[in-house]
């Protein structure tokens, strides 16, 4: 469980890695201006997954996913489609914050 600043909690469990495509994202992105927990650039951004579950779970999101080193995914699709291209062995400097075309994969707990 992660306890953010702001008193909200959320659970998550890490499903694993799955492909993605790079023509059209099978989990939409969450990086806006309008975000409210993801803060600054994904690169450099502090607590990545547990910020993008505040994020997703604010939306009502049961999946959400980091890629590309730690960009918050998610959508109200998301646990239908995040494994249409099949599951991938985790890789890069950081496993759980996703590769190019590779979503790390949580499941959402109770908020």
């Amino acid at each position: 469980m992660f306890i953010a600043s702001t008193g909200k909690s959320v659970e998550y469990i890490f499903l694993g890695c799955f492909q993605d495509n790079n023509v059209t994202s099978v989990i939409p992105s969450l990086e806006s201006q309008n975000a409210t927990y993801l803060d600054g650039d994904f690169t450099t951004r502090a607590n990545s997954i547990e910020k993008c579950a505040l994020e997703a779970a604010k939306m009502g999101y049961r999946v959400f996913a980091l890629q590309d080193g730690g960009a918050c995914h998610s959508g109200p699709h998301a646990h239908l489609n995040y494994s249409v291209h099949g599951e991938e062995t985790c890789g890069g400097p950081e496993p759980e914050l996703g590769d190019v075309l590779l979503n790390a994969v949580f499941l959402l707990g109770g908020l």
